[in-house]
């Protein structure tokens, strides 16, 4: 009976362990998208704040150019 008993133990330690082990991978997946997500959404904000100064020269230059035309008229 005692026998029987420990391997009960055993087993069941094991699969309360397996199941420890699944639920860190599980947690360190999910940190792991987690941090991805941040960084794409940092990489994102930097691009686009880029782009808005970009498109903002942009507009400078034809805005100046249109000036430029209009004095030489």
């Amino acid at each position: 009976m005692s026998t029987s008993f420990h391997f009960l133990t055993i087993s069941r330690r094991k699969a309360s362990i397996s199941t420890g082990l699944q639920k860190v991978k599980k947690k360190k997946k999910q940190r792991l998208k987690n941090n991805i997500t941040r960084v794409q959404a940092i990489l994102q904000s930097i691009f686009f704040f880029f782009g808005a100064t970009v498109n903002r020269q942009k507009r400078k230059r034809k805005k100046q150019e249109k000036q430029t035309g209009n004095q030489l008229s």
